[in-house]
């Protein structure tokens, strides 16, 4: 994740334009919002798995799929912003 981050700077750092440095504070964003879901996935799968209505087996291959789907949603966002702003 931190890999990705350090790309759009060095993308937006080489480039005079303004909206890669648009794109680095969405990205950055998009990137909290991702962690800030995985703790909230966490914390709610946390208290299903201690009242016994999930198995923890079950958590983990549903936070498995979610991180799973996050890398595609970020490969897909830097994609569209390279194709759309040309950064």
């Amino acid at each position: 994740m931190l890999l990705d981050f350090e790309l759009g700077v060095k993308v937006a750092v080489l480039s005079s334009s303004p909206a890669c440095g648009h794109f680095v504070h969405f990205y950055t964003m998009f990137q909290w919002f991702e962690l800030g879901l995985t703790v909230g996935v966490l914390y709610y799968g946390g208290h299903l798995v201690v009242s016994g209505a999930l198995t923890g087996g079950t958590l983990i291959s549903f936070i498995l799929y979610q991180v799973q789907l996050g890398d595609c949603l970020n490969v897909r966002l830097l994609v569209c912003f390279n194709t759309v702003f040309q950064c």
